[in-house]
């Protein structure tokens, strides 16, 4: 997908470690998250803060066995959303996977936020909005 859009910028490093690649990426408007990693909300606050546009948009991959393998999902997914949301983000939608198509894991959801304002903090969130 890169390769035809010069505005997608995949980063093919480990994201717990943004410092190694902040001075080649640039503020960006959106951010897609996908790591199985138990701290998924302070990856995406962390990349978020160093990243993100105010007012952007992040859409993570919460992956609740990676997370918590002996809490229920829904337990998981309402806590990494709350993490989020302390850390500056609006989750403006949330999906189940596993609902929709068989293929994907049936404890992993997708996360839509938007960031109210210059996050600095080191937690971040699902996908959120600005807030009214």
């Amino acid at each position: 997908m890169a390769q035809n859009r010069t505005n997608v910028i995949p980063i093919v490093e480990d994201a717990r470690h943004p410092l190694k690649y902040r001075m080649l990426v640039p503020m960006v408007d959106a951010i897609f998250l996908d790591v199985a990693q138990p701290d998924q909300a302070r990856i995406a606050l962390l990349n978020a803060s160093l990243f993100l546009k105010i007012g952007g948009g992040i859409v993570i991959s919460i992956k609740a066995n990676c997370i918590d393998s002996t809490a229920a999902p829904e337990a998981v997914f309402a806590a990494e959303v709350q993490k989020l949301r302390q850390g500056g983000l609006k989750p403006l939608e949330q999906l189940t996977l596993g609902t929709y198509i068989h293929i994907f894991d049936k404890d992993a959801e997708l996360t839509h936020l938007q960031s109210r304002t210059n996050v600095t903090t080191l937690l971040v969130s699902i996908l959120l909005g600005p807030t009214s």
